[in-house]
């Protein structure tokens, strides 16, 4: 099946930015199931390489939306809309 996911991430070190970042993105997936489809877009997500490893707090990826698209739309992924994360 054809899959959009719409992802917000929470406290990403990105290269390049001096705070932690937020963002949402939408990853177009071919899965065989919605919960597969979610997977598979969260772990593209913390694969991406620019994204650091290493900080002191646990970053976080929720799935806002699964959305089953038509087999002839072949939507692509959306680019990073990236926010500043909130000082505690």
């Amino acid at each position: 099946m054809n899959v959009a996911v719409l992802l917000m991430g929470e406290n990403f070190p990105v290269a390049g930015r001096p705070k932690l970042q937020g963002f949402f993105i939408t990853k177009r997936v071919e899965a065989s199931s919605e919960e597969v489809a979610a997977a598979q877009a969260v772990a593209a997500v913390k694969a991406d390489p620019q994204f650091s490893q290493s900080s002191f707090v646990e970053p976080t990826v929720t799935v806002n939306v699964v959305h089953q698209l038509p087999e002839s739309n072949l939507m692509k992924d959306t680019e990073y809309l990236f926010f500043p994360m909130e000082e505690a």
